[in-house]
């Protein structure tokens, strides 16, 4: 049972545990739509420091096939294509910051 007040403000920090949280609401979101009409705000307040090519790295969260899909379809829909839509994809399936990408 999802309650709305879960969904309404969305405040994300640079701290893992915030990170995670996020990503778990915006799967439940690509799960579920319906639940998305409850998100009212999105803060973020450490935003990324550098613009550059972002490298890829091995997955850190598991995600089944299906969860997988739902990821990139968002990345697309997000309007990303072809390796800007797998940069996406490399970004959200980490937990930790990559140590090898510049301030």
């Amino acid at each position: 049972m999802y309650e709305s007040k879960n969904f309404q403000n969305i405040r994300i920090t640079g701290e893992h545990q915030s990170i995670d949280h996020a990503f778990r609401l915006f799967m439940d979101i690509l799960k579920r739509p319906h639940v998305g009409q409850f998100v009212e705000r999105i803060e973020l307040i450490q935003t990324p420091k550098h613009s550059g090519d972002y490298p890829a790295r091995k997955y850190e969260r598991e995600l089944s096939p299906e969860e997988m899909a739902l990821l990139r379809s968002a990345a697309r829909d997000a309007g990303s294509l072809g390796a800007k839509q797998e940069r996406m994809v490399h970004m959200l399936m980490q937990k930790t910051p990559n140590k090898d990408y510049p301030d």
